[in-house]
């Protein structure tokens, strides 16, 4: 803890943070933990979860978040021991990797955590365990009241429950295949009994299932289930991949460390494995220890479906409705308006956990519970002559008999509770919030918050005077902070309804002179349709179409490819998108007329094209990419050729002055700016983008930089550098562009090399001493960048080198090397392979 005027945690040696887990434990009154799994870099969904369902909780509930904190570099280990310290509701997980993907990240952080809950002295109490998702909003009350009176009597029971449905399993590649509401649904799906029906070169091994599996919104899973999945001295148990191949036991632990010795995963239809379902996962790891066992097995399966406890906001889209009895609403979505819009209608209907539905729990055992007649079917769910005791239960959640049906509670005012000026506010003020918590953790040997300003802006955001709250990174001063977010979500008594909820009316307000940025207008706003200021005539229209939670319609199983300065010259819809059919490009275009040009491509007389797509697979946006999110920005064209036009002014030339030219600006042009923050968040949710092409004229960094924590979504990007020449050169290769006199030299390519590294990225098999430097007069050059062991590399092999020079690889230096079928693409350049040939 933080004491005096220095914080203590920051003086721990490394080892001693490395090994270390957040002081959190639940109380004696408390038989049920909910555990939220989350990412390291998920500061701001963690924020906004803390703020509205997880701030308040009934005493039989406990809640934390399961981070996985494993070689994370020091200053990531001081930030989340920080935010531990303050909030005391985060469990540190050393034992999986900080930087895994979704490929191992959700499964092994799920078995560590476990693991965990199981075997600490702090959570001896709980008897059922919650596994969450972080786009999952919980009636934390209701929760805890229909637990209570259902499972709470059979709780000492191994039981494993959720929203079931069914699914099989592929157990040596970690593939899942078919699907049904029901057993037999899926049975029907399966066809997967052999290596037969797997993709040529992919040895699929057995499949197994049809079986049950909790979807991975809610896993319910009792402490004596836990501790029977794992092996005996689970405390000792080495989930590492160091462990050796000697079965521990455990389907679980040998789950896991097979899983991190194996590499170059592919699916059953042969594609590359991106995600492992670690709901589906689970599901199989229980079927598959029930066939192991001598005889059936006592486990419970509790179907929660069908209750109105499950509200999934997915289905056919963001509904108006829902029911009043839902206690556990899956958002599927991680934008944050979205969920504060959610929490505020929650709370002015605190009536809504008050539905007269009594439930009852119906078990029956053996396999006619579970609609298992065929013959084929493997016997672990009969009873085999056992007692009836020793057989497993499948139960239902049902409504009691005579009990009246919840009418659904309309939604309408949704829409203006997530655009209410209220809102904005709050998620303002928690991005700034994990703005100082990032930079107290920066600051290692003080309480004083650095000197940035972010503290006055926070307090301008609560509206609070400058007394409070003060500028400091104590913990308790910055709990005090956030619990003044937590107070601006309080609704005014006037608004809260305390008897039946009511539909509340729509809320129409004004326009303000000064609208904050990045808050987008309530339905019944007016909005000027033009503008005329400054010499410049803009209008306001609609360039994409959006689902209701604000994200870009992309096919969901689509790679996502990025291309920001598109021009209208070697683009990649026409160079890119042919060669790959799984792709779909967002393009970006800021100069009106080439951006009409590329609208124009998927356009025919006299027919329908939609909105926005310069391609089938391809949507292109009128926006200037930069770190100024929601602004308008002077793009500067200085010459006769418009691919030169950038943000920044020119203050030199090495390839013409028709491009740049220093004697003045040719025309300046207004444009809508968005930062890659806003589209990874907002138009993007939850998706990866496996290659971006960056030409921002002198400002790639800068847009890389601005995807800030969604950074590491970003899995290759290719930029534009120029050349580190000497001084002593004539200057011949200075950088074009600076901001206000000053050289951007952050373009140069030593810079941008040590820029991007400091992002996580490496040149892609090619260094600055031997690149080969073709363009703009040999001073600039196409670069690619990787995130090490996280990108797809047969996608970015394709594009970077289908141009000569190639930018990665041995073609990126030298023309005589390899093939590109030899190609290996090493991520560093051997120091002998630089001399030979270098130049």
């Amino acid at each position: 803890m933080m004491t005096g005027v220095v914080s203590s945690w920051l003086l721990l040696p490394l080892s001693s943070l490395i090994a270390c887990t957040a002081s959190h434990a639940c109380p004696s009154s408390s038989y049920l933990l909910l555990g939220v799994i989350s990412p390291p870099d998920y500061l701001e969904r963690r924020l906004i979860i803390r703020s509205t369902w997880m701030n308040t909780l009934p005493p039989a509930l406990c809640a934390h978040f399961a981070v996985r904190s494993g070689n994370a570099p020091a200053m990531t280990l001081r930030r989340l021991q920080l935010e531990a310290d303050v909030h005391k509701d985060v469990l540190l997980l050393p034992d999986v990797k900080h930087d895994e993907t979704r490929l191992r990240g959700p499964v092994l952080t799920v078995v560590a955590w476990m693991r965990h809950v199981v075997t600490s002295p702090s959570f001896a109490a709980v008897k059922l365990l919650f596994k969450v998702d972080d786009d999952t909003y919980i009636q934390t009350s209701a929760l805890a009241a229909w637990v209570s009176a259902t499972l709470e009597p059979i709780a000492h029971r191994q039981i494993y429950g959720g929203f079931l449905t069914h699914t099989s399993w592929y157990p040596t590649i970690f593939d899942r295949h078919g699907f049904g509401w029901t057993h037999s649904g899926a049975m029907r799906a399966k066809r997967c009994e052999s290596n037969a029906t797997c993709a040529q070169g992919v040895e699929c091994g057995e499949c197994v299932g049809a079986f049950p599996l909790a979807s991975g919104y809610l896993i319910m899973l009792s402490r004596s289930l836990a501790l029977a999945l794992l092996p005996k001295g689970p405390a000792d148990v080495d989930l590492s991949a160091a462990a050796g191949t000697a079965p521990s036991g455990s389907v679980l632990v040998d789950d896991a460390r097979r899983l991190q010795r194996t590499e170059g995963l592919r699916t059953h239809k042969g594609f590359k494995h991106s995600v492992i379902y670690e709901d589906m996962w689970l599901g199989s790891v229980l079927h598959r220890h029930a066939l192991l066992q001598q005889s059936a097995w006592p486990v419970t399966y509790v179907s929660i479906g069908g209750t109105g406890i499950v509200c999934d906001l997915d289905k056919g889209g963001l509904p108006t409705h829902i029911q009043r009895s839902a206690s556990v609403v899956h958002v599927r979505t991680t934008h944050t308006r979205v969920m504060l819009g959610i929490h505020k209608w929650m709370l002015r209907h605190p009536n809504i956990d008050r539905c007269e539905r009594a439930l009852t729990l119906e078990c029956n055992k053996g396999c006619p519970a579970f609609s298992l007649s065929r013959a084929e079917v493997k016997p672990w769910c009969a009873e085999k002559g056992t007692s009836a005791t020793e057989a497993p239960s499948f139960c239902a959640l049902r409504l009691a008999s005579g009990a009246a049906v919840c009418r659904k509670q309309g939604m309408e005012s949704f829409a203006q509770l997530r655009e209410a000026d209220s809102t904005y506010k709050v998620a303002t003020a928690v991005s700034k919030y994990g703005q100082m918590l990032q930079r107290c953790a920066a600051a290692e040997h003080t309480t004083e918050l650095p000197r940035t300003g972010l503290g006055r802006r926070f307090k301008s955001i609560l509206g609070l005077g400058p007394q409070e709250p003060r500028d400091s990174c104590s913990a308790p001063q910055l709990a005090m902070n956030f619990g003044e977010i937590v107070r601006l979500l309080q609704p005014p008594p006037e608004e809260v309804d305390r008897s039946t909820p009511q539909i509340a009316p729509p809320v129409t307000t004004t326009r303000r002179k000064h609208k904050p940025r990045g808050r987008r207008l309530a339905a019944t706003e007016t909005v000027a349709g033009w503008e005329s200021k400054g010499g410049a005539l803009s209008a306001n229209l609609q360039v994409a179409t959006l689902t209701p939670e604000g994200a870009l319609q992309i096919p969901p199983s689509s790679k996502v490819i990025l291309e920001i300065g598109a021009n209208s010259r070697d683009t990649m819809d026409l160079q890119f998108l042919p060669q790959h059919p799984d792709a779909f490009l967002l393009s970006f275009e800021p100069l009106l007329d080439k951006y009409a040009t590329l609208l124009q491509r998927n356009s025919r007389p006299d027919r329908r094209s939609p909105l926005g797509h310069h391609h089938a697979r391809g949507i292109v946006l009128p926006f200037a990419v930069s770190s100024q999110d929601n602004g308008v920005a002077t793009l500067k064209i200085s010459g006769q050729i418009d691919g030169c036009a950038s943000l920044l002014d020119a203050v030199s030339s090495y390839f013409s002055t028709r491009c740049t030219n220093r004697s003045g600006v040719a025309e300046a042009r207004r444009v809508p700016t968005v930062s890659l923050w806003r589209v990874m968040e907002s138009w993007l949710p939850g998706r990866d983008v496996q290659l971006a092409k960056v030409d921002a004229q002198g400002l790639d960094v800068d847009v890389i930089q601005s995807a800030r924590e969604h950074v590491h979504r970003l899995k290759a990007v290719q930029l534009e550098v120029v050349r580190s020449r000497p001084t002593g050169d004539g200057h011949k290769c200075n950088v074009q562009y600076g901001s206000n006199g000053k050289g951007a030299q952050v373009a140069k390519c030593d810079n941008t090399v040590v820029a991007m590294r400091q992002l996580g990225y490496v040149p892609f098999g090619t260094n600055c001493s031997v690149h080969r430097f073709n363009e703009a007069n040999g001073c600039e050059a196409q670069m690619t960048f990787v995130r090490p062991d996280d990108f797809d590399r047969e996608l970015v092999l394709s594009f970077c080198t289908s141009t000569w020079p190639h930018s990665c690889g041995p073609g990126a230096w030298s023309k005589g090397l390899a093939t590109i079928s030899q190609l290996w693409c090493p991520l560093v350049v051997p120091r002998r392979a630089v001399r030979r040939h270098g130049g």
